[in-house]
């Protein structure tokens, strides 16, 4: 249903493609805000999503090996709770950019 939605975008993409020319990345800056304003009511917010923006630049930061550890998740879930509609729930962790070696640390 969500992949529908974007590709059937004429509103937003041209916006984004007119006015974001350098570090500007459809799956880090279009695809959430996009989708955010067009269907929110799809949207469940019961995930945490890791993303680290720490090392500079404009892509987020890959974790390895050595940020895989039992330690990793543990840290961040305990920092937040997840809840949906006013009720306790799971915390489903969504991490972007681990890079393959750290597959079999995972």
């Amino acid at each position: 249903m969500l992949a529908i939605i974007i590709v059937k975008d004429w509103v937003y993409y041209p916006k984004f493609a007119k006015f974001c020319k350098t570090h500007c990345y459809v799956g880090e800056h279009y695809f959430p805000r996009m989708l955010a304003i067009e269907s929110p009511h799809l949207l469940v917010n019961t995930s945490l999503t890791l993303v680290d923006w720490s090392r500079g630049g404009a892509h987020l930061a890959t974790f390895g090996p050595v940020d895989a550890t039992d330690a990793f998740p543990k840290k961040i879930l305990n920092r937040h709770a997840c809840s949906y509609d006013a009720n306790s729930t799971v915390c489903h962790l969504f991490g972007m950019k681990f890079s393959p070696s750290a597959l079999e640390p995972l």
